[in-house]
């Protein structure tokens, strides 16, 4: 496998020298979707609220986690509107077989399973992907045949239609392989009637003259290259580039709007439909739609953009971010005012539950206050806690020199009483520090670790700033996730370096001037006009899921070990 994508062998030799490559700070860039680990801030939203939770961080009572799981919740549910899929439970799959004995009646169809289902004498629907045209479902009589009983898990087919095979009527089917599925829902099959006319079963003229031919065998390939080597060139990199100029995925959409707009039976659906089968195998068979044909067909349908229906979120900020930013909001008029289209029924139920349950999680929020009296205890069982004792260095400063310096941080802080109620336990951290300074001042004519705090604040504020302006931008949403990832973690890096050790008078260690540094941040967060609620969670996560997870019973757990609880996509697909 790893062969037929192109992959090879690499050397120890080969690892350890591009290993020793270093790169320029200049042409470092981030992974897409990697973790920060220098603040420790996941980049996904989903591990950014399981990282928070696992610290003991409370939706009811930290804004900022409320919002990420909120978001989280509102982008699950319209993905999985977006992408919603019925399952038809009594259904099967496979392959096409034709009647060897030729005793199947027109529309007649035997299945011989390895597990005896009762499914003999039922009328069943059968269908081949894609199925484009009215005429490519068609209602069939499942019917037991002892003498075909020795072919298992096929579908047996009849040969004895009128005009053309059964496989032939789905969608153009053959033998070769094909597979179809049937649907044994009663639901579904009682109220289906088979097409009324066979008119979509032909490929109209219309379509076979929209279509440009170039095949022919290599024999004669080779011929040309030794008549005239620079026109075997250009007919080589036409045939290579042959798959680029096959349009199936197009056309798929200019049918669902011609369906859509004109109705399924209508002649424009039909022409739309047999021009995405027949360029379906273009890259095989050589065709390819003619480029006057293919204009004409965008000019028509482009304008659309996607049917209402098929209208999802990752469809709509495409288009609001693009030139072409008023499909999302173009309204499609369907001719002759038909009835309601089901799959606009269908997405009207989806939005409408995805709502109902948004407003589920919002009340729930409201109204669950029982974690916020328990962050409250929190807060006072921490306020409790012994004073750390800190030795001075000789070079204290004035007494009147930290008073003012303590004034401008309680001022700076301002914190609501109404906090209280909320989780503060990073914040008290700020407020303890402010207090041990207080103290000092007060007990000792020391003003040392008053002005340690004053430098940390000063350093913090500018950095938050220049976070509030950086996701603040307009344009910082439309930017991809690698560009934001490098903008955020610059800033990472600055507060992680920001106040090093040598510049403070107070003998701190490095992981109790990182704690100092995030629960400063933290408060910042809170209280300035000019920084956003995620500033601190976005340079200094790992210190203030630290700081919340030592209020309560926690435990330590490595990096390495957490990765190893995730479960592979495969694993999870066998579970589904």
């Amino acid at each position: 496998m790893a062969r037929a994508r192109g992959l090879s062998a690499k050397s120890w030799d080969e690892v350890e020298e591009v290993q020793d490559e270093v790169e320029t700070e200049a042409d470092q860039r981030s992974a897409a979707w990697w973790p920060d680990d220098v603040s420790g801030c996941p980049s996904s939203i989903a591990e950014t609220c399981l990282v928070n939770l696992q610290a003991g961080f409370r939706p009811e009572s930290l804004p900022y986690l409320k919002n990420k799981l909120r978001n989280l919740l509102d982008d699950t549910l319209s993905r999985y509107v977006d992408k919603f899929k019925i399952t038809v439970p009594h259904a099967l799959t496979g392959t096409l077989v034709p009647d060897p004995l030729g005793i199947l009646k027109p529309d007649e169809i035997s299945i011989s399973l390895s597990e005896p289902m009762q499914i003999d004498g039922k009328k069943v629907m059968i269908l081949r992907n894609p199925a484009k045209q009215e005429t490519d479902v068609r209602k069939v009589k499942i019917v037991n045949c002892p003498r075909l009983h020795q072919l298992k898990d096929v579908i047996v087919v009849s040969v004895r239609n009128k005009d053309r095979s059964l496989a032939s009527r789905l969608g153009g089917g053959d033998y070769d392989g094909d597979k179809a599925q049937v649907i044994l829902e009663e639901a579904l099959v009682k109220s289906f009637r088979n097409a009324p006319t066979d008119k979509a079963l032909e490929v109209p003229k219309c379509v076979k003259d929209s279509f440009k031919c170039d095949n022919g065998s290599v024999a004669n390939l080779l011929l040309e290259k030794q008549k005239n080597e620079a026109h075997f060139n250009k007919r080589l990199s036409d045939i290579l580039l042959l798959p680029l100029n096959v349009y199936p995925g197009e056309y798929s959409i200019f049918h669902e709007l011609a369906v859509y707009i004109y109705g399924l039976g209508s002649d424009e659906a039909i022409r739309v439909g047999h021009m995405f089968t027949e360029g379906l195998d273009g890259s095989k068979t050589g065709k390819s739609v003619k480029e006057e044909i293919r204009r004409a067909d965008v000019k028509r349908y482009k304008c659309f953009g996607r049917v209402t229906w098929n209208r999802g979120r990752d469809y709509k900020k495409k288009a609001d971010s693009s030139e072409h930013h008023n499909f999302a909001q173009h309204q499609i008029s369907r001719v002759g005012n038909p009835g309601p289209f089901v799959m606009d029924k269908l997405r009207e139920a989806g939005e409408a539950l995805h709502r109902e349950i948004l407003q589920r999680f919002d009340e729930r929020i409201k109204r669950d206050t029982k974690w916020q009296a328990a962050q409250t205890e929190v807060v006072r069982q921490w306020a409790r806690a012994g004073r750390l004792q800190l030795k001075q260095k000789e070079c204290d400063i004035s007494q009147k020199e930290a008073t003012e310096a303590l004034r401008f941080l309680i001022e700076a802080t301002d914190i609501d009483s109404s906090d209280v109620t909320r989780d503060i336990r990073p914040l008290d951290h700020w407020m303890q520090a402010i207090t041990r300074a207080v103290t000092q001042v007060v007990n000792r004519a020391s003003g040392s670790y008053a002005a340690d705090l004053i430098q940390i604040y000063k350093a913090i504020v500018p950095i938050a700033e220049k976070h509030f302006s950086i996701v603040g931008a307009k344009s910082f949403a439309s930017r991809d996730i690698v560009s934001r990832q490098d903008s955020l973690r610059k800033l990472s890096v600055e507060f992680a370096e920001a106040v090093p050790l040598e510049d403070l008078l107070t003998p701190l260690s490095s992981a109790e001037l990182a704690l100092l540094k995030a629960s400063c941040a933290y408060s910042l967060s809170r209280n300035r006009v000019r920084v956003t609620s995620q500033f601190a969670f976005s340079v200094a996560t790992r210190e203030l899921c630290h700081l919340k997870a030592l209020s309560g019973p926690c435990q330590t757990v490595s990096q390495e070990f957490i990765d190893g609880m995730s479960l592979h996509s495969g694993y999870v697909e066998d579970f589904e």
